[in-house]
This record gives C-alpha cells, sequence and structure tokens, in this order.
C-alpha cells in the first residue's frame, strides 16, 4: 500500500516543472555542481527495522547523480556538493520511503521526518 502511494506520488511529481524547487533549500550558483537536481529526482524504496535486528534494512532506487549509503541508523544521501541525512526510525514492518532532493524533510511509512542537510565539505 505505501509502495503504491510512493508510485502516485512519483507520477504526480512527473508533472511539475524543474523551477517549482529551484535553489530553495541548498543554495548555490549555476554551475553544474551547484545547481540543484530538477523535481524528478526521488529516491524511493522501502525501509525496515526491528527491533530484534542490530541495523536497519534499506532497499532503494534512484535514477539521480547521488550515492546511497547507510551508516548505523542514518541513510546518508550525497551528491559531488551536498550531503542529506535521514535518521530510520524504528519499525517491525517494511516502510515506503520517499524523499525528493532539496526538500527538508522524507516521508516513511507515513509520517514525514525532518533531514539534516550541508555542503559536502562541511563550509
Amino acid at each position: 500500500m505505501n509502495l503504491v502511494l510512493a508510485a502516485l506520488v512519483l507520477i504526480g511529481l512527473s508533472h511539475f516543472s524543474t523551477s517549482s524547487i529551484g535553489n530553495r533549500i541548498l543554495p548555490a550558483g549555476r554551475s553544474e555542481a551547484g545547481t540543484m537536481p530538477p523535481v524528478k529526482c526521488l529516491v524511493v524504496g522501502e525501509v525496515v527495522w526491528a527491533k530484534e535486528n542490530i541495523e536497519p534494512t534499506v532497499r532503494l532506487k534512484t535514477w539521480c547523480p547521488i550515492q546511497i549509503q547507510r551508516e548505523g541508523a542514518y541513510l546518508k544521501l550525497s551528491s559531488s556538493k551536498w550531503v542529506v541525512e535521514v535518521l530510520i526510525p524504528e519499525t517491525p514492518l517494511p516502510q515506503a520511503f520517499l524523499y525528493v532532493w532539496g526538500q527538508r524533510d522524507a516521508t516513511i511509512g507515513n509520517h514525514t521526518v525532518q533531514v539534516s542537510y550541508g555542503p559536502i565539505d562541511g563550509t
């Protein structure tokens, strides 16, 4: 059910122009590395972290030029200029995950979670 919702959101977002996000959150110049990817830059899939497991399980896909890593309880999404971290909550069942690159929050299941972000070099 949650994956169906994520797919519908994906289809709905594909009809927005790229200017709807622009440089709203991660400001930079218009260089290739500093420009935010278009609105179609999504990370979708599912996460699960049952209490009996030592670490969360993550199955995500993206069509964006970003790296996806799991570091402990966090997802780390990074481009050549920016890094975004999302805390994975404990959840006994798989939950749909949706993140639109450049936004301040992600969706896990039916919950909105804030992300932390900043330049890759920490400045």
